[in-house]
């Protein structure tokens, strides 16, 4: 679980910048303080424990990832497909793609 600094608040809104690829939609935006967050809908599972599962094995993923590299950006990831379709290394390809594309 990311720092309560670090987690995304949707209080000044979503971030402009958009980029879609087959797991995820994703908002980012350069910022000082790099913050982070997961957005899960109904579409990918009526259930609300299987879609705190994805979102909990995405935040894992995604703080894997960022220990490792030096990101200064505000990042928001909206899930889109069933909850079936995830896995973790699926979802760890995925986000090494996503960042590599946004980090400048």
């Amino acid at each position: 679980m990311f720092k309560k600094a670090q987690r995304f608040s949707f209080r000044n809104g979503a971030p402009k910048s958009k980029l879609n690829t087959p797991l995820f939609f994703v908002r980012f935006t350069q910022s000082e303080i790099p913050t982070y967050g997961v957005v899960v809908s109904k579409s990918v599972s009526k259930k609300a424990t299987q879609r705190n599962k994805v979102k909990r094995l995405t935040l894992v993923c995604l703080q894997e990832l960022l220990s490792k590299t030096n990101n200064s950006q505000t990042i928001v990831l909206f899930l889109k497909r069933p909850y079936t379709e995830y896995q973790k290394s699926g979802i760890i390809t995925e986000l090494e793609n996503i960042l590599e594309r946004i980090n400048p």
